[in-house]
């Protein structure tokens, strides 16, 4: 699906993540079919002996999404492939949501579904725990990514709360399993979030300190979790859109608990 900044510790660099993901290509049939995101550098130019089926934006995709429409909750765009152009509709928010259902499309056509069997099992999509959940309270809207992070699903997040009304606030934590790149990965993360034009970054945590450094002056460091939930009351707006992410280890989903019940 992506060859990412994820598990850097382990695999070292993003080539050591493409090896991973492709070992299970080692015991796969000549004739086989692999799907693979054509819109990813890596796996764009991945030479296997396996057929490659390519999803994803780009032109030279075999089976991509056009006229993408980010909508309250929801995500819509038309799939086209071979000449064949069929509705989506994804009820969660975000354009990695296109992805996704680019992909589950992929292999459900390649299982002999029908397009319509295809939109309609899309269509009956729910978000599971805290991967990505949006959630709307009388005074903020929430996206609730505390379940796990890296590097390319913060910028995905940051994308995605760019799109939503309001000012844009970043709760982040950290970032693990990223090795000895961690101070630098996190300042990027940080930096992202100002080049986006986020309104402001809170952060706590070990790599805290990096990832406000990336931000600059709209971001403020916490030294622990609990004062940065002490401060929620203050920090937070009505109408603020918040995007709270951590990796699961960072116990930010009591972050998200509490700003519900502001």
């Amino acid at each position: 699906t992506v060859i990412g900044h994820a598990h850097l510790e382990f695999l070292q660099d993003l080539d050591g993540v493409l090896r991973a993901k492709t070992e299970m290509l080692e015991n796969m049939p000549a004739d086989a079919v692999i799907v693979v995101n054509g819109d990813d550098e890596k796996l764009r130019g991945l030479v296997c002996p396996q057929r490659k089926l390519t999803v994803g934006l780009g032109p030279d995709c075999r089976l991509r999404a056009e006229e993408i429409r980010l909508e309250q909750g929801a995500t819509s765009f038309t799939l086209v492939c071979d000449g064949e152009r069929v509705p989506i509709h994804v009820p969660a928010f975000g354009q990695h949501m296109v992805d996704a259902a680019l992909e589950g499309a992929a292999v459900g056509r390649l299982l002999g579904l029908s397009w319509e069997e295809i939109a309609a099992g899309v269509a009956d999509y729910r978000v599971v725990g805290r991967r990505g959940a949006v959630t709307r309270t009388e005074r903020l809207t929430l996206i609730d990514d505390s379940y796990n992070a890296n590097p390319d699903s913060m910028k995905s997040s940051i994308d995605t709360l760019e799109k939503l009304p309001g000012r844009h606030v970043c709760i982040l934590g950290d970032m693990l399993e990223l090795g000895e790149d961690s101070p630098e990965l996190h300042r990027w993360v940080g930096s992202y979030a100002a080049l986006r034009g986020m309104d402001a970054v809170y952060a706590s945590g070990s790599f805290a300190p990096d990832l406000c450094e990336g931000a600059g002056e709209i971001a403020r460091c916490f030294e622990s979790r609990d004062a940065l939930i002490a401060a929620l009351p203050e920090l937070i707006l009505p109408g603020d859109a918040v995007l709270v992410q951590a990796s699961r280890g960072a116990r930010f989903e009591d972050v998200a608990e509490a700003l519900k019940a502001l």
